[in-house]
């Protein structure tokens, strides 16, 4: 007998171990496929295994774009590494593992290859082993047809065109109604190409979209495997269900009889970015269908339907094309208007040019040429003909800067032309005409002396002081950087995002603590059907013990959120783990050990090793149960911490891009210019009633009431300039140069003296020393945090947070109210100005008796009580309260 010494057998042994270790980290590629046989218009999942090949990116499939359309959807790192050690020898093993899952859809039927997949890593070529995949038209049948239609077959870019998909399915025998209801527990699957926009295309926003179509019967079909959440014990993704159902027809098979059929429609409306064409499909339906009804039992078939693909052709916009068109395609208003109806020749004005449409893009839209009209070239200097378009909602505004150059009256309406895609022809698309009174002379100048005609009693006023004025770069109109109506909305939002996600939160907790009861029962028949287990294996019964084994491991995933109803195979076992976040050791000892208990059905084995299976059978279950345990207990917790996260984030994101401080310039700039050229009252007296209207629409601004208040004391209307600096003090109190404007303005009116002396607002009795402006915004802040400080109060039991929350709404209410006292708005509405010298009545009527036997002043300043839209009842100072003319006066913004 030959003798070995023990260390030549060691030595053959790590040998063989290093070897095995090397070999297994060649670098390799493996190709697989989730199915061998489809259905024309069915997809399919291409997985390529990249083995230690660290760094390489995803392979590209040129050589499959002749059969097959391919699409990369996912990218997943399989990484491992262990360490093993020898008679004290480590041997480290790390095994480099990337997954790209394609998606495949055939374009023919046929029996087709997917060939030879090459890599290179390292200067190497590394194959794969080609694959077959036939291709199969579905069988004929006169139960379920499916249709694929377009409204327009040719369209111009931007137009829009609808795609619609009909699935027609024969109602079942004797029974009215809907034939997807019994198909509740395996709905039938639709696979429509064109449910993601294809690239040329721009359609609505997915999400959105299919929204709209989720069913809330709990039937319906499913859509290219789309997801979404869902309530089972563990609580995750589920296939979403969509109602299409729309009406019935009727319909006549092949066999010539005439049947009802119910009709499902999905549609979808886009619009093409550029010229081609676009295939659309082909789509298909699978599954079981109730084709018959025997007594109170229904007659299931396994069914495919698909329906041809349809193609679209986008043209472009026929050349040559008219000097004045401007981009359009469809139909399109315009609109013209000028900054004003009279000035001199050489002063700049701007004309705005609005386009409007209610259906057509404005995307392509751009500035008409200004230069191609006859008229506007020859009686205007355009100084810039190529305005940046400013897109508001369905319009699209541009402003030109002009120069008249001579005198006129009016300018005839514009002719502009968009295209037609109905006739295909261009059409004219005619603005309306506007009046201008152009004089002749030099452009107007606030440094020339006034012109001799100025000789009223307010222009010497006016004339014969100086007020402080301001320019755009000194004195900015800014918009504040939050309005009121924004920190509503904010407050609004954190409140009802903070009780959504409590509510919701405390939804998914009696969710789990059902869970919770029904995992104790889980647990309980699994320990009862492990002991039938060893009973069965004590007797014999070795193949009814291994399939109770593994119907146990597939009840266990039935209650897992992605576990299917009905029984599993090993490998939907393993997949149903692996979606529900099991990995690792754990992963592989149940893929192990469902493995060995396929083997055990079908090779005999001792009492030991049946032992052994019997024991890893109760670890792996264990393990798995409290995997899903823990994902359960976790999920609430990382729910609430989660979306409080996530909605305070988007809150802050959006909060910051809303805070953004948004210049007025661009409407306040001519206008200001313009206040730095004329002279005449009539001039300023139009100039300030365009910033009134500018002060309107915006929020409270001190600067933009400060220059209105300069136009109006050049135009001789003191008692609206002394409203306009009341306002711009109660925005910005302490203002030297808006004091300054408001002293000279009240000396300038004739009703000299007239000062209204009163506190409003909680300032008669204490004062903060805060800005209405800063005490809304802090009050709108504490509104804000209290929501989701509530919210966690109330979901973990706090008491400090809770008082911390009411602590917060107590101080905002405070604040709030003090702001709102306080306010521009409310000083507005409850003080006015008289404008124009007016008599007080004790009634509100002029045949009342007179209140006093002198009437009152312009710049008589006084407390609105009551006001109507012709009467206003007031507190004047030294006359008491009376009723005035409501055109005599100047209340609000």
């Amino acid at each position: 007998m030959i003798r070995i010494p023990i260390s030549i057998l060691t030595f053959l042994f790590v040998a063989i171990c290093v070897g095995t270790v090397a070999a297994q980290q060649q670098p390799s590629i493996h190709v697989d496929t989730d199915a061998d046989e489809v259905f024309v218009g069915e997809s399919l999942t291409l997985r390529i295994s990249l083995n230690n090949m660290d760094g390489v990116a995803a392979p590209k499939l040129d050589s499959l774009q002749e059969d097959f359309t391919t699409e990369l959807i996912s990218e997943r790192p399989l990484n491992q590494s262990s360490t093993t050690i020898i008679n004290g020898r480590v041997m480290q093993r790390n095994l480099y593992r990337v997954d790209f899952d394609y998606q495949l859809t055939p374009k023919r039927k046929g029996s087709l290859t997917v060939p030879s997949i090459s890599v290179e890593f390292e200067g190497k070529q590394y194959r794969s082993e080609p694959i077959e995949i036939r291709v199969l038209e579905p069988a004929p049948q006169d139960y379920v047809f499916l249709e694929t239609n377009v409204s327009k077959t040719r369209v111009y870019p931007t137009e829009k065109f609808d795609v619609t998909l009909r699935i027609l399915v024969r109602g079942i025998p004797d029974w009215e109604g809907d034939p997807v209801r019994p198909l509740a527990r395996r709905p039938p699957r639709l696979s429509i190409p064109w449910v993601e926009t294809p690239d040329g295309l721009k359609g609505p926003d997915q999400s959105q979209w299919l929204q709209t179509l989720l069913s809330d019967r709990n039937y319906g079909f499913t859509i290219n495997g789309i997801r979404t959440s869902g309530t089972f014990l563990f609580d995750g993704p589920q296939l979403a269900l969509f109602d299409l159902l729309t009406g019935k027809t009727k319909k006549k098979i092949e066999s010539g009889e005439e049947h009802e059929f119910f009709v499902y429609e999905i549609t979808k409306s886009m619009r093409a970015n550029m010229p081609g064409r676009y295939t659309f499909g082909p789509a298909m339906v699978k599954g079981t269908f109730a084709v018959a009804r025997e007594e109170e039992r229904l007659i299931a078939k396994q069914i495919a339907a698909n329906s041809p693909s349809v193609q679209i052709e986008v043209m472009e916009v026929p050349t040559p094309r008219p000097t004045n068109y401007f981009g359009g395609i469809g139909d399109y208003n315009l609109y013209t208007a000028l900054s004003t109806s009279k000035c001199r020749v050489g002063d700049p004005i701007t004309l705005k040019l609005t386009i409007a449409s209610a259906e057509s893009s404005l995307e392509p839209v751009f500035a008409p040429k200004l230069t191609n009209i006859p008229f506007v070239a020859d009686s205007f200097e355009i100084i810039d003909d190529s305005p940046i378009g400013q897109t508001e909602g369905n319009k699209k505004v541009f402003e030109y800067s002009l120069r008249p150059k001579k005198k006129m009256d009016a300018i005839p309406p514009l002719v502009f032309q968009t295209f037609d895609p109905g006739s295909e022809t261009f059409k004219d698309v005619l603005g309306n005409a506007m009046t201008i009174d152009v004089e002749e002379g030099a452009a107007m100048n606030l440094t020339s002396p006034p012109s001799s005609n100025h000789d009223s009693l307010h222009e010497e006023r006016s004339d014969s002081v100086d007020i402080t004025s301001g320019t755009i770069q000194s004195r900015p109109v800014v918009e504040n950087i939050l309005r009121s109506e924004h920190w509503m909305a904010a407050v609004a939002i954190s409140w009802f995002g903070s009780l959504g996600v409590l509510a919701i939160a405390l939804f998914r907790r009696s969710i789990r603590a059902r869970s919770e009861k029904r995992r104790g029962a889980l647990e309980l028949r699994i320990q009862n059907q492990m002991r039938e287990i060893v009973e069965a294996f004590r007797r014999g019964d070795t193949d009814w013990a291994c399939k109770r084994m593994h119907q146990s491991f597939a009840e266990i995933m039935a209650h897992s959120p992605n576990g299917p109803v009905e029984g599993m195979t090993t490998r939907d076992i393993v997949e149903s783990a692996e979606r529900c976040g099991v990995s690792g050791e754990l992963l592989d000892s149940l893929r192990d050990f469902l493995f060995k208990l396929d083997s055990r059905r079908f090779s005999p084995a001792t009492e030991f090793e049946d032992s052994q299976l019997l024991s890893k059978a109760s670890e792996v279950q264990k393990s798995l149960l409290e995997h899903l345990s823990r994902m359960s207990l976790g999920e609430n917790k990382r729910f609430a911490f989660g979306k409080l996260a996530m909605f305070w984030g988007v809150f802050l994101v959006t909060g910051g891009s809303t805070a953004m401080a948004d210049t007025m310039e661009s409407s306040w700039k001519p206008l200001l210019e313009q206040f730095a050229q004329i002279t005449a009252v009539e001039d300023f007296r139009s100039l300030a009633t365009a910033m009134e209207m500018l002060c309107r629409q915006g929020e409270p601004n001190a600067n933009a009431y400060f220059h209105q208040g300069n136009a109006w004391f050049r135009a001789g209307e003191f008692g609206r300039a002394i409203h306009a600096y009341q306002i711009a003090n109660r925005i910005a109190p302490g203002d030297e140069a808006i004091l300054s404007n408001l002293e000279i303005a009240r000396e300038s009116a004739p009703a000299k003296g007239s000062v209204l002396e009163s506190s409003f607002g909680l300032g008669r009795w204490f004062r903060i020393p805060l800005t209405w402006y800063w005490e809304r915004n802090l009050a709108a802040i504490a509104w804000i945090l209290a929501g989701p400080v509530f919210a966690w109060s109330c979901l973990f039991s706090r008491r400090g947070p809770l008082l911390a929350s009411i602590g917060a709404m107590c101080l905002g209410s405070c604040l709030g109210l003090h702001a709102w006292m306080e306010s521009p708005d409310r000083y507005a509405w409850t003080n006015g100005v008289v404008v124009r010298e007016t008599q007080l009545f004790e009634g509100m009527s002029e045949r009342s008796k007179e209140a006093g036997s002198r009437p009152l002043g312009e710049g008589v300043e006084f407390e609105v009580l009551i006001q109507t839209p012709s009467w206003v009842l007031g507190r004047f100072p030294e006359r008491g309260e009376g009723w005035v003319r409501s055109q005599n006066v100047r209340t609000g913004r």
